[in-house]
């Protein structure tokens, strides 16, 4: 009786689940569709639609791989463990999200070979609330610049965790492969990680980082163990601050094959306490190699000591390379240098003689510890002019040349104008000029003549003007209203007969004129 029911409820299971994964695998689907795995092979078949044979979530297996897609949106609660891949494909947009709730032990997602330029917040997330062991999300050879805020999400809880570095490390894991993308920068929380039971690969190798901020990554992530592969970056060294301040130590660097700086600001990798220094030494670990300054190019980063950082000192870019002195002055030749660490303290300076037909000659001047680092020449005379060489060391070598003319101020001087050649030389050309001094003076003590000349002929002008000025006659026929009378009295012995208000004149003299007559005239009231 028992045995007659159980085989009647696996036959009703089994017509049950055919009827199931028969209306799955339609005939209307263009792929190879397997009703008894749930797995639908699409491959190389030139569609451009992921859902051609349906919702993707009634699969657990799906091969979309050499297709024409160009976007992906994905979302499924409860999924079985899943194994996609749309690689070869021209998908630049993508949506993924799935929700675990059993044991998987493998799961794919494979993006690589595609058209991704960014991913946008929330991009991708997947979640599980029981244990994974391995998972590859695989978005490599595609053209990604930049991570977003919360591009990836992912939240695994598990009962089981880790207790020393990597002794689970092939046991539970997640990679995030970004390699060969074009990324430029990452958002410090571009990924969101919880992952307690196992370890955590972000790979981003052959990419264009310049900086990664190991630090504030830390904040955002939290699995047993890190391994962050950077290598073959364009990343030339870490910024103290970014990768000293973090707390954990089970963090693995992969930094070989990037043009590592090894310049002063690198010397805190050179202490014992440096948290670098000690990530480095993991056996996981790969530490760069210094490709700069040249004196320790092709050096493992942790082989140099503390005095072997040295940053190189510089050329002054606001100083004219070109000068100029009068003979018989004092020449202060400074040597146009800035930064340089540990500091400078000696000068090795030559004078350079002849020509490059003839052959250069040197002349060698020292100068040591020096605070200023200048060459003082007194007196100096025309044999003097030339090329002035100097060279500062502080573990890094830098030489500049300078040119001195020494002018004669009784014959005209030449104004040097100073070319680059391609090859870094230096050509002069000469212009004839004339001194201006004496000039200026000259016409400077002209003009001050002239101009005193001036105010004295005017003052004497005015002066004379002023004492002959003539009286103004009034017009015998002009009729117009009289101008306001006066009180005046004259006393004047050419008068007589003087009445109020009325002055009436003497008789013509003799020997006057008619002309005479006529400039006296009455004052009245």
């Amino acid at each position: 009786m028992l045995r007659s029911f159980l085989s009647t409820f696996v036959f009703m299971y089994v017509f049950a689940l055919n009827r199931v994964y028969s209306q799955i695998c339609s005939s209307t689907c263009p792929c190879d569709c397997n009703s008894s795995y749930g797995t639908l092979d699409c491959s190389s078949l030139g569609v451009s639609n992921a859902t051609v044979c349906g919702p993707l979530d009634n699969f657990q297996r799906v091969n979309f791989t050499d297709n024409q897609l160009t976007e992906l949106y994905v979302s499924d609660y409860g999924t079985d463990c899943i194994r996609y891949d749309f690689s070869h494909n021209l998908i630049s947009a993508v949506v993924i999200y799935f929700q675990f709730y059993r044991d998987c032990d493998d799961i794919l997602l494979d993006l690589s070979h595609n058209a991704i330029k960014g991913l946008n917040r929330g991009a991708i997330y997947l979640g599980s609330y029981d244990d994974m062991k391995s998972t590859l999300i695989n978005i490599s050879f595609n053209q990604i610049e930049y991570l977003e805020q919360g591009s990836f999400d992912f939240y695994v809880v598990s009962d089981r965790s880790s207790d020393s570095f990597f002794d689970s490390f092939s046991d539970s894991e997640i990679v995030i492969d970004l390699s060969f993308n074009r990324l430029l920068s990452i958002h410090q929380s571009a990924l969101y990680v919880y992952f307690n039971s196992g370890d955590l690969h972000l790979l981003l190798k052959n990419n264009n980082l310049k900086n990664f901020a190991l630090s504030q990554f830390e904040d955002y992530i939290d699995a047993s163990n890190y391994v962050f592969n950077l290598q073959n970056n364009s990343i030339s060294g870490f910024r103290e601050e970014d990768v000293e301040y973090g707390y954990r130590d089970n963090v693995a660097l992969i930094l070989d094959e990037n043009p590592w700086n090894c310049d002063c600001d690198q010397r805190f990798v050179s202490f014992n306490s440096s948290r670098l220094r000690s990530l480095l030494s993991n056996d996981m670990s790969v530490q760069p190699i210094c490709e700069t300054p040249s004196v320790v190019s092709g050096r493992p980063l942790l082989s140099l000591s503390e005095d072997e950082f040295c940053c190189a000192p510089k050329l002054d870019p606001n100083v004219d390379l070109d000068l100029q002195v009068s003979e018989g002055d004092t020449l202060n030749l400074h040597c146009p240098f800035i930064g340089g660490d540990p500091s400078v303290t000696y000068v090795d300076w030559q004078f350079l003689t002849g020509t490059a037909t003839q052959g250069q000659g040197k002349s060698s001047f020292h100068v040591q510890n020096c605070f200023n680092c200048s060459l003082v020449i007194k007196n100096i005379h025309k044999d003097a002019e030339g090329v002035y060489q100097c060279t500062v060391t502080n573990g890094e070598r830098l030489t500049i040349e300078q040119t001195v003319m020494v002018v004669d101020v009784t014959t005209p001087i030449t104004e040097l104008h100073t070319t680059a050649e391609p090859n870094g030389s230096r050509v002069s050309n000469g212009a004839s000029i004339i001194p201006l001094l004496p000039v200026v003076i000259f016409l400077s003590v002209m003009m001050t003549l002239v101009l005193i000349s001036l105010i004295i002929v005017s003052y004497k002008l005015y002066k004379s003007t002023k004492n002959n000025l003539p009286l103004t006659r009034p017009d015998k026929n002009e009729n117009t209203q009289k101008a306001p009378r006066y009180d005046v009295t004259v006393r004047n012995q050419a008068f007589v007969g003087e009445e109020e208000g009325y002055v009436e004149p003497d008789a013509i003299k003799p020997g006057g004129t008619e002309e005479n007559e006529q400039d006296i005239y009455e004052i009245t009231e």
